[in-house]
């Protein structure tokens, strides 16, 4: 227990040094408890706890935030979609290899007429 006390009394002695306890410090009377931060967050004028403000993830690809669609987050602009646990994306415009391609239909439209007029 002793040597918890010289620890904790040496980072007292480094945190008063870097200026975070004021001269009403209840650390010593009240060990290793004290209001210290409390009185400057308030003397700050911080009273209320802030919002968050809450966003969904950035896609890297392009910067933008991305979408939810209930089960997953996808970038519309990036083709790609991400589960909820994270890891690796996925492009959703992927449908396999190359090696599948439809048959080119070659259609030729009769010409127009010329106009009459």
């Amino acid at each position: 227990m002793a040597d918890f006390r010289e620890r904790a009394m040496a980072a007292y002695a480094e945190a008063v040094a870097r200026g975070e306890h004021d001269a009403q410090c209840e650390y010593i009377a009240n060990p290793y408890i004290c209001h210290c931060s409390k009185r400057a967050r308030e003397a700050r004028g911080l009273t209320v706890p802030p919002e968050l403000e809450w966003q969904y993830p950035i896609c890297l690809g392009c910067g933008e935030e991305v979408d939810d669609d209930g089960d997953s987050l996808n970038c519309s602009r990036c083709c790609c979609t991400w589960n909820f646990k994270g890891g690796n994306g996925e492009f959703y415009d992927d449908y396999g290899d190359d090696a599948f391609k439809p048959a080119v239909v070659d259609v030729h439209l009769p010409a127009e007429e010329p106009s009459r007029g």
